[in-house]
């Protein structure tokens, strides 16, 4: 993995939503590593709670949670205006996702390369205006 540190990296706001300790605490020190600044959570509903507080770039989420899924929490997400719609990714172990819609689903074990370019996509069509979030009162 080759560190590539641009301005559409430094400065985005990525939540990332995964119940496995493990797995979250890998992902966020590789986002990190690119210089993202990274929010956790580890139920859908807690991300939700999070992006009624705070912007974020991009919303990346595992598929199974305790609870909801990450589907809901992408779906629930843009329905209540918090996101856009294509501002979210998911990961899972599940062999079919077939509810994802839009969403983009990477499937574990990750290939980390393939997820970050994934999230550099993500986070440069939000840069380039592609993809906007309404955060006037936030």
């Amino acid at each position: 993995m080759h560190r590539r540190e641009t301005e559409q990296t430094w400065g985005s706001r990525i939540l990332l939503v995964e119940d496995s300790e493990e797995l979250r605490g890998l992902m966020q020190l590789i986002l990190e590593g690119e210089g993202y600044a990274v929010s956790t959570a580890t139920t859908a509903e807690e991300g939700l709670d999070l992006l009624e507080r705070h912007p974020y770039d991009l919303v990346v989420s595992d598929y199974a949670l305790p609870g909801h899924t990450g589907i809901w929490l992408l779906r629930e997400a843009v329905a209540r205006h918090l996101m856009p719609e294509m501002q979210g990714i998911i990961v899972t172990a599940h062999p079919q996702v077939r509810d994802a819609g839009s969403f983009p689903v990477l499937y574990k074990p990750l290939d980390f390369d393939q997820f970050l370019d994934e999230v550099r996509v993500h986070i440069a069509c939000d840069d380039d205006g592609a993809r906007t979030q309404d955060t006037d009162g936030l």
